[in-house]
């Protein structure tokens, strides 16, 4: 339902399930699809330092439990969007130095995304480099 409003750019509905979300007793509040689906609706609608805050105010917790990599997507595409691309590579480095998470075609596609969003040509050319040497 969340990536349904933020396509349809419907941030107050979209805001209305994320309280009714929090407001639950179960667990699916700390679930990382959950976290994930709120980080790329905050992003859809233009909400982009919502998701920033939510994800550095997030619980380690959760993250921890995020074995597939999709909050680290979320967030990347959402620091892709708008340039930002240190804290785009803050998170890939923290993803490529982790032994226990492998960087995935997604994330590399979200990497060069924003760096020809942004310019960057020697970010690239790292991308490209950790590719070949994948």
């Amino acid at each position: 339902a969340l990536d349904a409003c933020g396509e349809a750019m419907l941030a107050q509905q979209g805001s209305e399930i994320i309280e009714e979300l929090q407001s639950l007793s179960s667990n699916i509040w700390r679930d990382c699809h959950v976290q994930a689906a709120i980080l790329r609706f905050y992003a859809k609608t233009e909400q982009i330092q919502l998701a920033m805050d939510r994800y550095e105010h997030m619980e380690q917790e959760v993250l921890s439990m995020d074995k597939t990599g999709v909050i680290q997507v979320a967030i990347m595409d959402c620091y892709a969007k708008i340039g930002c691309m240190d804290k785009l590579f803050e998170v890939y480095n923290k993803i490529k130095s982790d032994e226990n998470r492998t960087v995935s075609n997604s994330m590399y596609s979200i990497l060069l995304s924003g760096c020809s969003h942004s310019g960057s040509v020697q970010h690239a050319i790292t991308v490209f480099n950790d590719i070949l040497n994948t």
